[in-house]
């Protein structure tokens, strides 16, 4: 339809901004699936669009645990186990040559 409409009322000025759309509307497309491929490799899970990049989060456990000798007022063990899992939001900025680049955390 719109091909139709360009070549009955088509100039080359219009012919030249259809395609710098088209090519706008490819790049966007290409870079949606780079960071989906990108948060499916690394096991993260995308959350928005910024500026210049996204925010994706993932779970990470949350370890704690140690005894306290009250009378000898010492540490006696390091028992480290898993209490739990937080999530923690990390920004990523894109780049034009495809980079993905973790840009450091995120306070969501």
């Amino acid at each position: 339809m719109i091909s139709d409409w360009l070549d009955k009322y088509g100039c080359p000025e219009i012919y030249k901004q259809v395609e710098r759309e088209v090519e706008k509307i490819n790049l966007i497309e290409s870079l949606k699936t780079r960071i989906k491929n990108y948060c499916k490799d690394h096991k993260l899970k995308f959350e928005k669009y910024i500026k210049g990049g996204f925010i994706a989060s993932k779970l990470i456990p949350k370890k704690a645990g140690m005894k306290y000798d009250i009378h000898a007022r010492n540490i006696i063990s390091f028992p480290i186990r898993e209490i739990g899992k937080k999530r923690v939001y990390r920004k990523f900025i894109c780049f034009s040559d495809g980079d993905i680049v973790d840009d450091g955390e995120y306070n969501y």
